[in-house]
């Protein structure tokens, strides 16, 4: 049984909370913030009005939540709250921290381990006073009963479950049970069945909330800065810290751990500490561990997402980081560019750059703040104003309800990143009566050979666009000469656009155009790598967003389905062809798959016409044949989808809403399956009855 001793009322549990700030030197304006931690109807949606969080239990088992409250207004920029690095929860200061080295753990694995090792520990553990503030877990689906997870069936989370709880009995039987085995002076006796869902339940505490904080912890647990709530793109507060700092020993100010010319061969200079860190534990690996360690990664988040997901996850394993809590693509980019990319300018800053009697940077000594000591914390600092009275709210990131239920507990309503997937086999289902067999075989081969790997290339184009739009959009208002390079791109690129779509009249591209192809087709390995993600990567990139729109991928590949044998055999001839026109939708995200025969017999072009108002023409003004069969096929798919899902959880489409009576657990399943019905509503209505393209269209 866990020595965890919790308070028996809230007013306790905030106390001893506020009093271990005090201790660990955790600061904030309580002249503007005020802790609420108050008693609340237990297991029931009153709860979930008084946080996004799940709810503790307080030693008299009643509930209780804790969230910010602004007590008065507060403008941008304000830092709120500071808490020391030493005061943070990592594998680095935990008492196991050598045990987790010895074994290479790291990331939320090694974490959750530490957690659970300390919360095992309970007054004894130096974190006591902010463990007994947390729940025993986070009331994520992996702790539902069957009963409650029947509440699921149809929606996004379906079969994760099964998925993530096979993952965590993996990473128990494989590195956690062996772990405590051997060392019975740190982990008590214990049935393993109960040590199995400590372990599961430290993991949804870490799941849910673990910041990334530096080179050297990593992921940790940050006291005080977990006790603000999400809410999605309307956040008040951002957190912030200096991330590049020694990874053998935590130093932001510079020290000797990383230079060249010591002998040393545990991998640590074996210096004392200025900052009073204890230096008790080993730093590194042996010099010939280190020097097998693989360089630091150093592409791009666009060229990493051409990789496949094997490949990332293998970059992760091979450098020992966990990816447990990585469900996309894009949380594996995330968490290489967090942990796997050499500091800037490593090689330029090193030794003339730095004092030889103290190892700091020049540039720190010569600045105004020369002889103030560098404080290694981090900041919680107002990005959005806000009133008394508010909550005060944090991000945890950009997630689908089906993530924020499955890592963090909640959902909310009108989520704008919320998503509906179609999976594949459904959709080939769908595609079989209409195309036949043969005919679909021929657009699924070329489509995992070729199809997919061109649109996840022109989706990274078409983000790096956008990315340098809004960048030419900040810039705007600097000097006249870089905005009118600014616009001369812009328009450069608007008319690139359009002529990757179709050839001129008599068959010529453009000089840009063949450029452009000609380099695309330079990077043909990483096309094919990219398509090794397979047939099953397109349940995640078949979807349709908060706004019933279909994705690049859905809508290349249906157009890809659907166009005729002409126009597929054009595709299949010439890569060029099929690039420009995949470019083409994905940036259009319309109806519409611009081939030779749908073009207009005149053009604008071919006539005598002259100036600006003879550069533009309308194209399809009626939908093409084309565009109407591909609509039709994601009306089919989005009602076939919203039939499986009101069937599932018992029935009903949740339509209902929510009783302030209904467990918790019901509410947000109720709420999960109600908001994906209405995304896919939403996609029903937009293709059903798709409005004529008007789309200006720019000729030379």
């Amino acid at each position: 049984m866990s020595r965890l001793v919790k308070p028996a009322d809230p007013a306790a549990v905030r106390q001893r909370l506020v009093s271990w700030f005090a201790v660990e030197g955790i600061t904030w304006d309580q002249q503007a913030l005020d802790i609420e931690c108050k008693h609340a109807c237990c297991g029931t949606t009153a709860v979930a009005s008084l946080t996004r969080r799940p709810t503790q239990l307080c030693g008299d088992g009643h509930a209780y939540a804790l969230r910010i409250l602004a007590t008065q207004d507060v403008a941008v920029d304000r830092v709120v709250t500071t808490i020391p690095k030493t005061a943070v929860l990592s594998i680095k200061n935990t008492g196991i921290a050598n045990l987790i080295e010895e074994a290479g753990l790291g990331g939320s694995l090694g974490l959750a381990l530490a957690v659970m090792y300390e919360i095992e520990n309970g007054v004894a553990s130096p974190w006591y006073g902010y463990l007994q503030s947390l729940p025993t877990h986070e009331d994520v689906p992996i702790f539902w009963s069957e009963a409650e997870l029947a509440l699921l069936e149809g929606t996004e989370l379906e079969s994760y479950v099964a998925e993530y709880r096979a993952a965590l009995d993996e990473d128990f039987d494989e590195h956690v049970a062996p772990l405590v085995a051997a060392n019975p002076d740190y982990f008590p006796p214990n049935e393993e069945s109960t040590r199995r869902r400590r372990f599961f339940e430290a993991s949804s505490l870490v799941s849910s909330r673990a910041f990334e904080v530096d080179d050297y912890h990593g992921t940790a647990m940050v006291p005080f800065a977990d006790l603000y709530n999400h809410r999605t793109a309307a956040e008040n507060v951002h957190i912030e810290a200096e991330g590049d700092v020694c990874p053998f020993c935590g130093s932001a100010v510079g020290c000797a751990c990383m230079d060249d010319d010591d002998e040393s061969t545990d991998g640590h200079c074996g210096h004392d500490h200025d900052d009073g860190h204890a230096c008790n534990h080993d730093h590194g690996p042996p010099v010939m561990e280190q020097k097998r360690t693989p360089p630091p990664i150093t592409e791009t988040r666009e060229e990493l997402s051409k990789r496949s997901v094997k490949e990332l996850k293998g970059i992760l394993k091979e450098r020992g980081i966990d990816f447990s809590g990585c469900f996309e693509k894009a949380d594996l980019v995330t968490r290489i560019l967090e942990r796997c990319v050499a500091p800037p300018d490593e090689e330029e800053e090193c030794p003339e750059l730095a004092d030889e009697r103290t190892m700091i940077p020049k540039g720190l000594l010569d600045s105004e703040d020369d002889g103030e000591e560098v404080e290694d914390a981090l900041e919680m600092r107002v990005v959005r104003a806000f009133h008394a009275g508010e909550e005060v709210f944090n991000t945890y990131g950009d997630h689908t309800n089906a993530s924020l239920l499955s890592r963090y507990g909640f959902v909310e309503e009108n989520n704008v990143h919320d998503v509906v997937c179609i999976q594949r086999d459904a959709l080939v289902a769908l595609l079989l009566d209409q195309l036949g067999e043969k005919r679909l075989e021929d657009r699924l081969a070329y489509w995992d050979e070729t199809g997919r790997a061109l649109t996840s290339q022109a989706v990274e184009a078409a983000e790096k666009a956008a990315e340098a739009n809004k960048a030419a959009e900040e810039d705007e208002g600097d000097d006249e000469q870089d905005a009118t390079e600014d616009g001369d791109d812009g328009e450069a690129n608007d008319d690139d656009g359009w002529d990757s779509v179709d050839e001129d009249e008599d068959g010529d591209e453009e000089a840009g155009d063949v450029d452009d192809a000609d380099e695309e087709d330079d990077e043909g390995e990483d096309d094919d790598e990219s398509s090794e993600d397979g047939p099953a990567a397109d349940d995640l990139k078949f979807h349709l967003d908060h706004g019933g729109r279909a994705s690049p991928h859905l809508l290349v590949f249906l157009h890809l389905a659907h166009a005729d044998v002409r126009a597929f055999r054009a595709l299949t001839r010439d890569p060029a062809v099929a690039r420009r026109h995949v470019r083409h939708l994905v940036a259009a995200r319309g109806g519409e798959w611009l081939t030779e025969q749908q073009q207009p017999a005149a053009t604008v072009a071919g006539s005598a016409a002259s100036g600006p108002a003879a550069a533009v023409t309308t194209v399809n003004a009626v939908p093409s044949p084309l565009a109407r069969a591909v609509c039709a096929t994601l009306v089919r798919a989005a009602e076939s989808r919203a039939a499986r899902l009101a069937g599932g959880g018992g029935g009903g489409d949740g339509s209902e809403g929510v009783l302030e009576s209904e467990p918790a657990v019901k509410a947000a399943a109720r709420t999960l399956r109600r908001e994906e019905l209405a995304v896919l509503a939403r996609a029903a209505e937009l293709y059903r009855a798709p409005p004529a393209s008007s789309s200006p269209r720019r000729r030379r």
